[in-house]
């Protein structure tokens, strides 16, 4: 369709990227549609447009890229954004069939860090082992530097960073207060 209309393939470049990451994810038992006719209600996004459904495709929530709104809303420039929201009513009548832990709250957040974009693979591993030990973990795709990404780590509460090496290798680092 691209070849035939003429445009330029890149266009999909990002789209490949977010496909190829979440073939990434192990073990992974969600599946995902790529709807190319996808419109959400609001003007302000810029690009990629996602939904989140349950179990027997229950709308949960939805978002996407909005580089231009904060231009719009009266910022002399565009600010790089992706966002999303939950519906809170759909997700608490799809928890209420569930019989789900309500309450529990990880004792340390977690960021894991891949060495290099080899190591992906290998960060999503540690991360799902991380999780199912009651952790959150949060792997970081795109990885800002060290000062920026200590400075987001302290933000967010995270209390140790942990990199990840192609082959698995974990080595945890504290985030200093």
């Amino acid at each position: 369709m691209i070849r035939e209309s003429q445009l330029d393939p890149s266009a999909l470049d990002g789209v490949t990227r977010i496909l190829d990451l979440l073939a990434l994810k192990p073990g992974a038992a969600i599946p995902v549609a790529l709807d190319l006719g996808l419109a959400r209600g609001i003007a302000y996004y810029t690009g990629i447009v996602f939904e989140i459904k349950g179990a027997g495709g229950a709308f949960l929530g939805g978002g996407g890229r909005y580089d231009g709104l904060a231009r719009a809303l009266g910022s002399p420039s565009d600010v790089p954004a992706l966002g999303f929201a939950y519906s809170l009513e759909h997700v608490i009548q799809a928890l209420a069939g569930k019989g789900t832990e309500q309450g529990r709250v990880a004792a340390r957040p977690l960021i894991i860090v891949p060495r290099t974009p080899a190591a992906l693979p290998a960060a999503l591993n540690v991360a799902e082992a991380f999780r199912k030990e009651g952790l959150v973990a949060e792997v970081e795709v795109d990885c800002p530097g060290g000062r920026e990404r200590a400075a987001y780590a302290r933000w967010k509460g995270v209390e140790e960073i942990v990199t990840v090496d192609v082959d698995g290798k974990v080595r945890k680092r504290r985030v200093a207060s």
